[in-house]
């Protein structure tokens, strides 16, 4: 997949099958052939490995717990019937979704993708408003979501040295190449190490990540998406 126009970044648990086929049948993207469709937004869904066993030790050859071998069969099987799963190399557990959305950014970034929408797997896209949304960068780094916190509304979204930062509801939200790049490539060592500053939220992280990347970001306010099983 080369020179992708949008993708479309679903973060979705290993075991979601269902919510995987919802999208694939009934998120058309509003356009109106297969072919317009495939030129303008790629759609993956991105899943880590399986975690059922919470319990690790330092023993040599441990193995995986059977519900997660099952998982892993499975996803295997859906991987070869539709191709459009991208595995990403750490767990599947709250705490880990930021190490994910680094996963989808270096999709973005190895597809040269023109824009990122990040997607939860029970949403689907608002394409008309994604297309609003690429016109309205300004040619700055973009940041577009359905709402926009401040980032000081709960004590939760502090980091763990108080740092706060506006950030977009995370259940969908766009960025162009710019903040791609800004964000994942220029300054990934900072964005990876988010221990001192961030937190398991990687929807505040990513604010964060914005914040300290010091360049002024557009961050339109756009109904993006709405919840399939509306």
């Amino acid at each position: 997949m080369t020179d992708a126009r949008v993708l479309v970044a679903y973060f979705s648990a290993p075991g979601n099958f269902e919510r995987r086929m919802k999208v694939r049948n009934t998120c058309n993207f509003n356009l109106t052939t297969a072919r317009a469709r495939a030129n303008y937004a790629k759609v993956r869904f991105f899943v880590g490995r399986p975690l059922t066993d919470f319990t690790f030790g330092k023993a040599q050859g441990q193995k995986a717990a059977k519900q997660e071998i099952d998982l892993e069969v499975a996803l295997r099987k859906e991987q070869a019937k539709y191709g459009d799963l991208i595995a990403c190399p750490m767990r599947d557990h709250y705490r880990e979704l930021s190490d994910k959305m680094v996963c989808i950014a270096d999709e973005a970034l190895r597809t040269r993708a023109n824009h990122l929408l990040k997607i939860d797997d029970d949403m689907c896209p608002r394409i008309d408003q994604v297309k609003k949304a690429t016109s309205l960068a300004g040619g700055k780094p973009l940041y577009a979501g359905r709402y926009l916190w401040d980032g000081t509304e709960y004590d939760s979204m502090k980091g763990a040295n108080g740092t706060t930062a506006p950030f977009q509801s995370g259940v969908i939200f766009l960025l162009n190449r710019k903040a791609v790049r800004l964000i994942f490539a220029e300054n990934r060592f900072d964005t990876i190490l988010f221990a001192e500053y961030g937190t398991t939220s990687d929807d505040a992280n990513v604010g964060k990540w914005v914040a300290r990347t010091y360049e002024e970001f557009a961050m339109p306010v756009l109904d993006l998406g709405y919840d399939h099983s509306e």
